[in-house]
């Protein structure tokens, strides 16, 4: 689906979608909407981006349990404006240029990531990855790759729970809970960041297990 597309939904009531292009997809609003299946959506472009094109509405949707949404890009993935989901589990994996960005909209519920993954940053633009959960919890799940970009940024209304490596490569790494009471913010795996670390639990004691957290300046 080339850049320029107007606004469009595709919809799977009962089956998945794939959408593969040599350039970039333009995302309107996709949907498999009783999918359990890996990948339930998957999109890949080669050698582009896959950029939202209309606005604030949702861009994907696959919320049955076990659900999985795989996104392959070169050189981007809600770069410049965040994909709006609402989704079960995201894996996620961009190139060298662009950035990552996932809003998991409220009504979407929990998110759980198997992987978020930018590892070559070409420039200092590049491989920045914020995902943010409205409206329930983050996982990173433990079975998973894990999150690896230049920056991270990792917010959840609710708990966030850090189960595999948080790798932020030349830039800093902000982990952040919700703010009531019982919000947790747990981490059980090696964070590292380049730059500052950040870990914010407002509602409830931070939990860390035997990891290691490591910082080129504060944390």
């Amino acid at each position: 689906v080339a850049a320029g597309v107007a606004d469009y939904t595709v919809e799977a009531t009962a089956g998945t979608v794939l959408m593969t292009a040599d350039e970039s997809i333009a995302l309107g609003n996709v949907e498999a909407t009783n999918s359990a299946d890996d990948p339930a959506i998957q999109l890949t472009s080669f050698s582009g981006a896959v950029n939202d094109i209309n606005g604030d509405t949702i861009n994907l949707t696959a919320n049955t349990v076990g659900a999985v949404v795989v996104i392959d890009a070169a050189m981007g993935v809600g770069s410049g404006d965040e994909l709006e989901t609402a989704i079960d589990t995201l894996d996620v994996d961009n190139g060298s240029i662009g950035d990552i960005g996932i809003i998991e909209i409220a009504a979407g519920g929990n998110l759980d990531v198997r992987r978020a993954v930018s590892a070559n940053p070409f420039g200092p633009n590049d491989g920045d990855i914020s995902i943010v959960v409205e409206g329930g919890s983050l996982t990173i799940l433990g079975t998973g790759d894990g999150v690896e970009g230049r920056s991270v940024e990792l917010t959840a209304e609710d708990d966030l729970l850090v189960n595999e490596e948080v790798v932020g490569l030349f830039g800093d790494v902000d982990l952040t809970a919700g703010s009531d009471v019982g919000d947790l913010l747990d981490i059980t795996a090696d964070v590292t960041a380049g730059g500052n670390m950040s870990l914010t639990g407002a509602g409830d004691p931070i939990s860390i297990g035997a990891v290691t957290l490591t910082a080129g300046l504060d944390v």
